[in-house]
């Protein structure tokens, strides 16, 4: 990961078997607008890369801003450890003049995704 990456990780507590957790992980995904990547673990991307170039980061809201967040799923005694990590997916380019914007939409995200999960 790039040293300028912006990203945080949160871990839930769920009181439920892995594969609930994973489903209720992604429909919080899913409501948040969230498009699913396949793989092993869950993830999605979110906002717009191309929205972000076009209209520029300082016109456009938190909540459409180019990122990605990762989830995994680890059986507890009590229920599921859940890691989500969310990181914003810019890729090349400057998050001059933005960075405190990029910011809070990393946090608002993970934010949304624990209270949905709760």
């Amino acid at each position: 990961m790039a040293s300028n990456t912006i990203n945080t990780t949160r871990t839930i507590e769920f009181a439920g078997a892995p594969e609930a957790a994973r489903e209720a992980m992604q429909q919080a995904m899913v409501a948040r607008k969230g498009k699913i990547i396949a793989g092993d673990e869950l993830s999605a991307k979110f906002g717009s890369q191309v929205m972000l170039r076009i209209v520029g980061g300082w016109l456009m809201p938190t909540k459409s801003f180019p990122v990605k967040a990762n989830a995994t799923f680890v059986p507890t005694a009590n229920g599921t450890e859940i890691t989500l990590h969310v990181a914003d997916s810019m890729g090349v380019g400057t998050k001059a003049g933005m960075k405190g914007k990029y910011e809070r939409a990393v946090t608002e995200l993970a934010g949304d995704l624990v209270l949905a999960m709760s």
